[in-house]
């Protein structure tokens, strides 16, 4: 190796669930001699325990579209994510006070719309994987200073450490310091709502109901999950108002059940236990440019969307995707070259923007009590329109899109 050479042809910043992603997704790369890395500013986990390495690895829950397993099973990850994973199999979407529900069910498409599956057990099978490819995995690292030059990029570390790279992949999150380092620009929406998380045993078996159910106190979705303790969960998200928050947060488990119980209603009979709850404030961030000569942007440091729809992991999953093909087709001199990565953002810059206004539509169409009537007759005619119910199946299991999903899976 050359005094000019670069240590490293891709260096990955952020050790999160996208970062492990793309690990496993540019496997094509190891045959061709790739020197990658991954770096995480978290100190290394154990073995077995995965709790405390990553804020992404945390106690929620992800619906993870049929789409998005295709991406798991072809990179090799869903082998060890199907004992953990309990399959969508219907949805049904109501208002609280409204007279019309829709209902989309797999049996009308294949076996599952999607599947839940707890963000820890995610992590232990992307960090597992890492660690069985042969990349360079350094905890305990955080990149404080990115240097761009004609043929590398420096790194400059927290820890005193300096390498270089051909191309520098930021997925460190929605609070990127080093996008705001850069100077690269973000949209915000603010919902002023938080999300509110738990696991909620209840009486009856959820028979793989997923319920997304919007009230005067925000969308509130009930995901199953598998047994636990031989009895039936389903993971909460309720998402609150910014001034409800602290209250229901203060709530003795008792009475916060009895809240909930009467905003979901009877769906799976009484909710009888809840795990700890934990709460995150709800903004939906975009970054128009999500490239640079030498630099990409991926997941949450990207775009960030409001958990209504259970669509954030899987946009990410795409642009993984995405751009594990882009830079698979290029020479590893040529990794970090401006034009195929503005390609790349072409790509995916639609999806981006379909999803994004998607689900911020949704939040605001459901937040209008006046719209109710009009909101009724959306989900009777959804619920009853066969075409109508087949576009929106598809697009919940990220299998719509047409060549964009063609083209990256």
């Amino acid at each position: 190796m050359s005094a000019h050479t670069p240590q490293f042809d891709l260096v990955i910043i952020g050790g999160g669930l996208v970062g492990h992603a793309l690990l496993a997704a540019l496997t094509p790369l190891y045959s061709q001699g790739a020197r990658i890395a991954l770096l995480e500013s978290t100190a290394e986990p154990d073995q077995q325990q995965i709790v405390g390495y990553s804020p992404a690895f945390d106690d929620r829950s992800t619906a993870i579209s049929a789409g998005s397993i295709q991406m798991l099973q072809k990179w090799g990850l869903w082998a060890g994510l199907r004992d953990y994973a309990e399959a969508i199999r219907h949805i049904q979407i109501s208002e609280k006070g409204g007279p019309a529900t829709a209902e989309l069910h797999a049996e009308d498409h294949q076996p599952a719309l999607g599947y839940v599956i707890p963000n820890r057990a995610l992590g232990t099978a992307l960090l597992s994987q890492s660690r069985k490819l042969p990349v360079t995995l350094k905890f305990s690292t955080t990149v404080e200073q990115l240097q761009f030059q004609p043929e590398c990029v420096v790194l400059k570390t927290q820890q005193q450490e300096e390498m270089t790279a051909r191309l520098v992949i930021v997925a460190e999150g929605g609070r990127s310091e080093l996008k705001s380092k850069l100077g690269i620009q973000e949209q915000q929406l603010h919902f002023h709502q938080h999300a509110i998380i738990a696991n909620v045993a209840h009486q009856q078996a959820h028979q793989n109901w997923a319920y997304e159910r919007f009230s005067e106190s925000g969308p509130l979705a009930m995901l199953p999950l598998t047994m636990q303790q031989h009895r039936s969960v389903s993971a909460l998200v309720w998402s609150v108002d910014e001034q409800q928050v602290d209250e229901l947060m203060a709530l003795p488990a008792s009475t916060f059940l009895a809240r909930l119980q009467q905003q979901f209603g009877g769906r799976l009979g009484m909710l009888n236990d809840i795990s700890d709850r934990f709460n995150y404030p709800l903004v939906r961030t975009y970054t128009p440019e999500q490239v640079r000569s030498r630099l990409v942007l991926l997941g949450n440091s990207a775009v960030s969307l409001h958990p209504v729809a259970g669509q954030g992991l899987n946009l990410a999953l795409r642009a993984v995707s995405s751009l594990a093909q882009t830079l698979i087709q290029q020479p590893l001199p040529q990794l970090g070259q401006l034009t195929p990565l503005l390609q790349y953002q072409q790509r995916i810059h639609q999806d981006q923007l379909w999803v994004m206004e998607f689900c911020d539509k949704l939040v605001q169409g459901f937040s209008l009590p006046g719209l109710k009537p009009v909101r009724a007759l959306g989900l009777g005619m959804l619920d009853h329109h066969t075409i109508a119910k087949e576009l929106f199946s598809r697009y919940a299991m990220g299998l719509a899109g047409g060549q964009l999903h063609e083209n990256t899976l």
